[in-house]
């Protein structure tokens, strides 16, 4: 009869954080979607349009390039975000930098408890900024559609406002959580602590 094997607890961890990243990403969704609703509401209550500047000034043609404008930005920040911030490799070394700045804070003798506590600390924080890049992607993401719902509340115009929340729902779909990702950092994070390990015991 084959032994039977325990999950770590970084596998462990794996279902939980897929259903929180699906939690908040249909929270943006739903965002997104809340807005269109706010279009067809104020279409059915002011047929004609509601727009708060009226009459519109001679540059606002120079304002909408200049939303259009940040909104291509904002979409590619959230790009250049998730590079930075998303990247398993990046995020692993980072997080061990952190762990290994706070054992030269804190130093103390080692043993099997402390490794393990340190271990687990070391998960906790790759899982919070995990999620937290997440959640920083995709508010730039649905900056578009915010900056879409200005110009209609400003110029009553939906053309380009339909036009933004579609910029925001391709970013966001984009960005949509990948559980192989999170493999990934955990296969980076079982790697990096195996080649800790080794060089620990070359040390020593």
């Amino acid at each position: 009869m084959a032994p039977m094997t325990i999950p770590s607890p970084a596998y462990d961890l794996r279902r939980a954080v897929r259903r929180t990243l699906w939690i908040l990403f249909g929270g943006f969704c739903l965002a997104a979607c809340s807005y269109v609703a706010l279009f067809l509401v104020l279409s059915l209550t002011h047929p004609g349009g509601l727009g708060l500047l009226n009459p519109l000034p001679t540059n606002w043609d120079q304002w909408r390039f200049f939303f259009g404008a940040l909104a291509v930005a904002m979409v590619y920040a959230s790009f250049r975000l998730r590079m930075s911030r998303l990247d398993p490799a990046r995020l692993v070394r980072r997080a061990r930098e952190r762990a290994e700045a706070r054992g030269r804070e804190t130093p103390s003798r080692t043993n099997g408890s402390q490794a393990e506590a340190r271990e687990a600390r070391l998960l906790q924080d790759l899982v919070g900024q995990w999620i937290t890049g997440h959640v920083m992607v995709w508010s730039l993401a649905e900056v578009p559609a915010i900056l879409g719902v200005i110009l209609l509340v400003l110029s009553g115009d939906g053309r380009y406002f339909l036009g933004m929340v579609a910029v925001s729902a391709i970013a966001l779909f984009a960005h949509r959580p990948r559980d192989g990702r999170w493999a990934e950092i955990l296969a980076d994070y079982h790697g990096a602590g195996d080649r800790a390990g080794e060089s620990g015991t070359a040390q020593g």
